[in-house]
């Protein structure tokens, strides 16, 4: 039986998202392994669409480059500056390359549907944060999954995948948004309530939670319709019942902090100063920064800050500038202006595939202080994988008003 070619792709990319996704966690498997995997298919898959590079039009493209470019020039300093041999400087810069892959998935899931890829986000996101819930609650009677476990606010805490469950978050938001049947809409309010009880109470990552409630707030709010007065008691409804669930969770959130930046083991504490060493960092370098150094580069771990638990993955814009500079902070700027030019102009002709991008771009904006994706090795494929999104809608809704 001859099998369909959007089908491979899907399968293609559930095997980008298992291996970016470590196989679920369910596996113990060497760090180089998967990131080794995600390279050959990178590179083949590059070659193979290699014409449609030099032919196509692509959104990213310059923003992609820049980033390579960047990459590969930080590369060469950390070796050629600061003496990182060059083998580890490969082995630490090779998850970098995997932006290469926006190419061939702009080709490839134009084929199938932004709208199929999307769904299969969904899909995954609200298994996998199933999957999460039920090891939490099970924890320390039966554990399945490999990952590091602590205990925060009464419950058992890990955030593997935890970027990977709030773009689906987003995705499933942006659904109920569309006019659906009673079981569609029933089918995305179910994924939601998995989603947002994984980011919440498992996750439970305090930068990203704030913020993501504000977000879902605000489009309540938005849902508030002059004539339809059945849209004040929904939102009401919701809005108490958030309330009522999450105001002392919140509360106790906003109380950790607290007592964090009191203990100088706490992590807010040492966030603080993993940034004042870093701003002091970024003025031996500041248009490239310092690089990124493998874990076996032990003077690395001196320049980075790492031998003393700093780590710029954890404080967000400043950490990514003392990695590549300001001419990095530059190309973070250009990336996040063209989302949001993008999204304003999906907005002017479809409002219900403009708001998966406008909640990005407002929790992409919020995490600035805390996280930046492009230096968070799992986070850039998904990333990338909005970027296909958003360029894939953005030529739908520019042909069909075209063809009016």
């Amino acid at each position: 039986m001859e099998i369909k070619k959007s089908s491979l792709i899907v399968v293609c990319v559930i095997i980008i998202i298992f291996l970016n996704e470590r196989m679920f966690y369910m596996l113990e498997v060497g760090s180089s392994i998967h990131v080794m995997g995600l390279f050959l298919i990178t590179v083949t898959l590059f070659l193979v669409y290699i014409k449609s590079f030099f032919t196509k039009k692509f959104l990213f493209k310059g923003v992609i480059l820049f980033y390579l470019l960047l990459n590969i020039t930080s590369l060469i300093l950390t070796n050629v500056e600061f003496g990182q041999p060059i083998f580890l400087a490969l082995m630490r810069y090779k998850y970098t390359f995997l932006a290469l892959l926006y190419f061939p998935l702009c080709i490839m899931i134009y084929k199938v549907g932004a709208d199929r890829i999307k769904k299969l986000i969904v899909t995954i996101t609200s298994l996998l944060s199933f999957i999460y819930i039920s090891q939490s609650v099970l924890y320390p009677t039966f554990i399945f999954l490999k990952v590091n476990y602590a205990e925060r606010y009464g419950f058992t805490r890990f955030y593997d995948g935890a970027y990977f469950v709030t773009i689906g978050l987003f995705i499933t938001i942006s659904y109920l948004y569309k006019n659906y049947n009673r079981y569609e809409k029933f089918k995305y309010y179910i994924a939601f309530l998995f989603q947002i009880s994984y980011i919440v109470f498992v996750a439970q990552t305090r930068s990203s939670i704030i913020p993501i409630l504000i977000i879902i707030i605000f489009l309540l709010l938005s849902k508030l319709s002059v004539n339809n007065v059945l849209s004040y008691f929904k939102v009401a409804f919701f809005l108490f019942l958030g309330v009522i669930i999450l105001a002392p969770y919140v509360t106790n959130i906003l109380d950790s902090i607290k007592v964090d930046l009191n203990r100088t083991d706490g992590s807010a504490y040492i966030r603080i100063q993993a940034k004042e060493y870093m701003k002091e960092k970024i003025k031996e370098n500041p248009i490239l920064g310092l690089g990124l150094y493998h874990g076996e580069y032990e003077e690395g771990k001196y320049l980075n800050g790492s031998i003393y638990k700093y780590y710029a993955e954890d404080v967000g814009i400043i950490g990514f500038i003392f990695q590549y500079g300001f001419v990095g902070l530059l190309l973070y700027i250009v990336m996040i202006a063209r989302f949001i030019y993008f999204t304003y102009r999906i907005f002017k002709h479809s409002r219900e595939k403009s708001i998966l991008y406008l909640i990005f771009c407002i929790y992409s904006c919020t995490q600035i202080p805390f996280s930046v994706p492009l230096n968070v090795d799992n986070n850039l494929i998904y990333l990338i994988i909005l970027m296909v999104l958003i360029q894939l809608e953005y030529y739908e809704v520019r042909k069909i008003n075209n063809c009016r």
